[in-house]
């Protein structure tokens, strides 16, 4: 017994030596040579490995080599598929006993990649003889499809101490989609004791131009990869974006997340370009409103829908700036609930830009805007509103609530001042004649308005112009194309003629009249004006003085019942003037009256 001990002594003494001394012994040109053509066999393409070549065995198996280049395949553009300046590896020897592979060390040293797919389908990333090419294997649906977290790689569980990539460079071209990237000065370093284990890597790249730098924590690999719920935090810094995340994947065999987010990003395009188009499919009619982004909250991702609890956003682009504060669900139907704080810059195109076309909508510069709402799909709830806008015709605030379903309701109080009053009547598709007669306007009251029809409430409206200057307070609606009115004015006229052009008034009798100022109770529809309790004193005309009554216009013609004095220059011009058809008129000079006056088109009589 003892003499077989001694033996198997013996026997392991002579293995560790042999371990030691060979590769002493043997010339690396074997070994190296041997792998060059046995790599170059394989691979079909010329391997060359142009440094030195070192091997040893104990403590540890350690490799280490110069320049290794593999050629490209005929027809590409570059000279080789891929190189690197050298390579260091170290791997523990005696759980190579055991059937595993712990890598206690292992650097790559300017490795460079270059792929490339020409317009007619060929890459160079498929490798074989071209003259012999292997029987293609048959394809399974794990290995054609997209990544699955579904344990397929449970078999796999490296053990890697230290793993270092220095200065990397990758390219890319497709030409059969116009693709190119490139990856320059890529730095990757992380440990990976086992599949099992937490693993945190970090590195920094070129991508495309922008610089990258990426922290990541993953708790952990093994649990990723079989679709469990697998805690993740981490940070990404590049040109156009920073962003902090700490969350867990969710359980499932697709990449699904719920995430607690803090970032910003200063080129939403470029964001985009990296984000699968299936995404954002809900959105994508609207992202390239959008040029910088601030964010933070709680975000998930089902597979389907994008959710956000407490969110805050501010987004910036060339018509708005606006801030979110709330949830969000962005999927075939997007629901919001939250505060929406905005300035708009250019308020119609941004509107067009959401495909919106609304009556009036070009009256409309900047706008700032405060809201809280709820939506569901283009269905908006806003409980609480305040609006202030302005324009070349318009400068208005707005305070109370709205609601939208393919048309705009709002409810609320307002103030404002329009300059250019016909302008704005063009503006809103709002035909009233007589309005076109002012230019200036201080309004305040109330809002009820559903789509194109509404009710105002009018508190205030001071207007003038050249024409007339008028106070009104009362009533203004719109049904259809109908506008109607109701309420107390009070009107100074310069020049009665003017205002009978400027207002189409089509009013004969008011070439006798001058200047006119008058007060009462109006009553306006689309087919008549109606004036009670009417005060008006003329002058400069050829009729002065005074008339308290009613008047009634229609169809061209006025019906006047009231009280009057006044004093008539010359008779004859006024039964001219005023197509009285007078006949006595010829024989009367200067007249002055008063008493009661009915006329309507088919007589007059005073009493």
């Amino acid at each position: 017994m003892r003499k077989l001990v001694y033996g198997l002594i013996f026997l392991v003494f002579l293995a560790l030596v042999a371990a030691v001394v060979i590769p002493q012994l043997v010339p690396t040109s074997v070994y190296k040579n041997e792998i060059q053509a046995r790599i170059s066999q394989e691979l079909g393409r010329e391997v060359r490995i142009e440094g030195d070549l070192n091997l040893s065995v104990l403590p540890v198996i350690k490799a280490s080599a110069g320049r290794v280049t593999i050629a490209n395949a005929d027809g590409f553009s570059e000279e080789h598929f891929a190189a690197m300046d050298g390579l260091d590896a170290r791997i523990k020897l005696w759980p190579l006993l055991s059937r595993r592979v712990e890598i206690d060390h292992f650097t790559l040293k300017r490795p460079v990649v270059n792929l490339e797919k020409k317009p007619d389908g060929r890459a160079n990333w498929v490798f074989g003889d071209p003259q012999n090419p292997p029987a293609p294997a048959p394809e399974t649906e794990t290995e054609t499809g997209p990544f699955k977290r579904d344990g397929r790689f449970a078999n796999i569980d490296p053990q890697i101490g230290k793993f270092s990539l220095e200065d990397g460079y990758v390219s890319y071209a497709d030409a059969t989609t116009g693709t190119n990237l490139k990856l320059e000065n890529a730095n990757l370093h992380f440990a990976l004791p086992s599949l099992s284990a937490p693993i945190k890597i970090d590195g920094d790249v070129i991508a495309n131009g922008t610089p990258v730098a990426l922290t990541l924590n993953l708790d952990t690999p093994r649990s990723f990869l079989d679709g469990q719920e697998t805690p993740v935090s981490g940070q990404i810094e590049t040109g156009f974006t920073k962003a902090k995340w700490k969350g867990r994947f969710l359980e499932g065999e697709d990449i699904l997340f719920d995430m607690e987010l803090d970032g910003n990003v200063s080129s939403i395009s470029t964001l985009i370009s990296y984000i699968p188009p299936e995404m954002l499919s809900s959105v994508s009619d609207y992202t390239g409103l959008a040029e910088t982004l601030e964010f933070s909250g709680q975000y998930s991702y089902d597979g389907t829908i994008v959710t956000a609890k407490a969110a805050n956003l501010r987004i910036e682009g060339p018509d708005f700036n606006a801030s979110y504060q709330g949830d969000a669900t962005l999927s075939e139907t997007p629901v919001l609930d939250g505060k929406l704080e905005a300035k708009l810059q250019d308020a119609p195109r941004l509107a067009r830009a959401l495909g919106q076309d609304m009556t009036g909508l070009d009256l409309v510069k900047t706008a700032d805007i405060s809201a809280n709402f709820v939506s569901e799909g283009q269905t908006f709830v806003i409980p609480a509103l305040s609006a202030a806008v302005s324009g070349d015709a318009i400068n208005a605030r707005f305070n109370g609530q709205g609601h939208y379903n393919e048309t705009l309701s709002l409810q609320g109080d307002f103030d404002g001042k329009a300059n250019g009053i016909p302008a704005l009547l063009d503006a809103l598709a709002i035909d009233i004649p007589q309005a076109r007669a002012l230019d200036k306007a201080d309004i305040a009251g109330n809002l009820d308005m559903k789509g194109e029809n509404f009710d105002v409430r009018i508190d205030r409206l001071k207007a003038d112009s050249t024409i007339l200057t008028a106070d009104y307070t009362g009533t203004v609606a719109k049904k259809g194309d109908a506008v109607n009115a109701s309420g107390d004015f009070d009107v100074t006229i310069p020049d009665m003629q003017a205002l009978n052009t400027a207002a189409k008034l089509n009013i004969a009798q008011t070439a006798a009249l001058g200047a006119v100022s008058a007060k009462g109770r109006l009553s306006y529809s689309p087919n008549a004006t109606q004036v009670t309790g009417l005060t008006a004193t003329l002058s400069q005309g050829q009729v002065n003085g005074r008339y308290t009554g009613n008047l009634d216009y229609a169809a061209g013609t006025v019906r006047t019942n009231g009280d009057f004095d006044v004093a008539i220059p010359d008779m004859q011009a006024l039964n001219t003037s005023a197509q009285l058809n007078i006949t006595q008129a010829a024989a009367l000079g200067t007249v002055s009256a008063k008493g009661q006056l009915s006329h309507n088109p088919a007589a007059t009589q005073i009493t």
